[in-house]
């Protein structure tokens, strides 16, 4: 199960770290860059980088508009989530 909150909510990250969801490390790119994502699972071994991918696939599976920093990348290559559209 995935989830967000803003950085600033406090009360709002430390309930969710209480029932179970760890932080993953992934942030989107500017301008919403402003929350933390959270994974629960029911499998221990799921990982930081698991939890990114599936944080990612599903931005793009649900065709929302939050970008990406490319995963295991050092430059500033971006993962779009929003569809490309071909010009007419």
């Amino acid at each position: 199960m995935l989830t967000s909150a803003f950085i600033d909510n406090r009360r709002s990250i430390r309930s969710l770290t209480r029932i179970g969801f760890k932080e993953l490390s992934i942030r989107a790119l500017a301008p919403d860059n402003d929350r933390i994502f959270f994974l629960m699972t029911e499998n221990a071994e799921v990982n930081d980088i698991d939890g990114a991918k599936e944080l990612v696939d599903y931005y793009a599976r649900e065709k929302l508009s939050l970008k990406f920093p490319s995963l295991g990348s050092t430059d500033t290559e971006t993962i779009s989530t929003t569809p490309m559209v071909e010009s007419l």
